[in-house]
């Protein structure tokens, strides 16, 4: 910038590293004079997800909207604007429309493509047609998604493509499951994901699942969850060291806590050399109850957590959360402040209704307030012996 200010870019790109070192006013500064010098669809749509990163959702929809109106062919701004409009819970036909485009922007979705593998626009299509619903992403999307599969119109014949963890739970749905497509056609293959749209049903059907737990009265079981997988993308964000988490239980013995972390293994994220491991102390802990050697897969999970009348669960954002929400368990959900469109920014969400409960940071990660909330809220809701959960 020192030998030529007038590069658009170069300005976008001191953006970019002033966001990542959280200097956020400077970072506005750099993201206007880059807009000034050139109103890009990119430079535009840049500037929208750093304000929608701040929390500044009305200002990032003005932004990705103009970035559409510059350049319709661009895909990201439909992405990020369902993101924001999801966030606020403000599902429709045309949003759901606008989520489609992730076959064009997400690269885990590139094989779709590649492949030339036929979707098809509408369900009507599928009418005497040998189709496949595969799950595109990860357990937790299957689980919150499986509530379509009882919208779909008798005349479509499906199979589920799933991964070898989720198998026994679509059989219990009296539906064909392969766990891989290959050398398998298809007249049609379906996302799960794509089905709201699929099936114009821009409104949340309430969850669909073939086990759920009958004890509606709080009894001291609870179940929980402090770290996801190691791999995820999120993961730094989402998952809390043990020994942080469990302070919430500490004097109070008359509840039992049993694990609900299937993976204690050490992780190392990208920016850092450092390998964390974020459960450390809880082979040993006193009083804490390891399950996780039972959960081989979602049905095992499912039937671990039904032995155990286990009657709360409180974990961070992993598939946990998604199952205990589907089998109509009540959840506290431990959520970053940068957290996904999936769980919208109040305390409750569309898709789960009462059962859950947000408790949100309100400074990217710093846990601590979040975490004496809970304990706090735990303290009055334990004292309360014939608590009827919610439905």
């Amino acid at each position: 910038l020192s030998l030529n200010s007038t590069k658009d870019y170069y300005w976008s790109h001191l953006a970019m590293q002033y966001k990542e070192l959280n200097y956020f006013s400077k970072a506005d500064e750099c993201f206007v004079k880059a807009l000034d010098l050139n109103p890009s669809a990119i430079n535009l749509s840049n500037y929208a997800a750093f304000l929608g990163d701040n929390g500044d959702y009305k200002k990032a929809t003005f932004y990705f909207e103009k970035s559409l109106k510059k350049d319709p062919s661009f895909f990201g701004p439909y992405i990020d604007l369902f993101h924001v409009y999801a966030l606020n819970n403000r599902y429709s036909h045309k949003l759901w429309d606008f989520y489609e485009k992730r076959f064009d922007v997400y690269s885990q979705l590139k094989w779709v493509k590649e492949k030339n593998l036929k979707s098809p626009k509408n369900i009507l299509e599928c009418k005497n047609k040998k189709c496949v619903i595969y799950c595109e992403q990860g357990i937790g999307d299957g689980l919150m998604f499986m509530r379509y599969l009882k919208l779909m119109p008798s005349y479509v014949k499906y199979v589920i493509s799933c991964e070898p963890e989720m198998k026994s739970i679509f059989e219990k749905l009296n539906v064909n499951v392969i766990t891989s497509l290959k050398n398998k056609k298809f007249d049609f293959y379906i996302s799960l994901l794509s089905l709201p749209f699929l099936l114009k049903k821009p409104s949340i059907p309430k969850p669909f699942f073939p086990i759920t737990s009958k004890i509606k009265k709080f009894n001291n079981k609870i179940g929980v969850c402090w770290s996801g997988s190691p791999a995820h993308a999120f993961d730094k964000h989402r998952s809390i060291y043990f020994k942080k988490f469990y302070e919430i239980f500490k004097n109070k013995n008359n509840l039992e806590i049993f694990s609900l972390v299937k993976n204690y293994s050490c992780r190392k994220y990208v920016e850092s050399n450092e390998v964390i491991d974020l459960s450390s102390g809880a082979l040993e802990e006193d009083g804490l109850i390891n399950i996780g050697n039972h959960m081989k897969d979602v049905e095992s999970t499912t039937k671990i957590i039904l032995d155990k009348k286990i009657s709360l669960v409180i974990t961070v954002d992993t598939m946990i959360a998604h199952l205990a929400l589907s089998m109509g368990i009540e959840t506290w959900l431990l959520l970053s402040k940068k957290s996904d469109w999936r769980w919208g920014l109040k305390n409750k969400s569309k898709w789960y209704g009462n059962n859950l409960k947000i408790f949100r940071q309100t400074k990217l990660d710093e846990w601590d307030d979040v975490l004496n909330k809970i304990e706090e809220y735990l303290s009055e809701y334990s004292s309360i012996k014939k608590l009827k959960i919610r439905t």
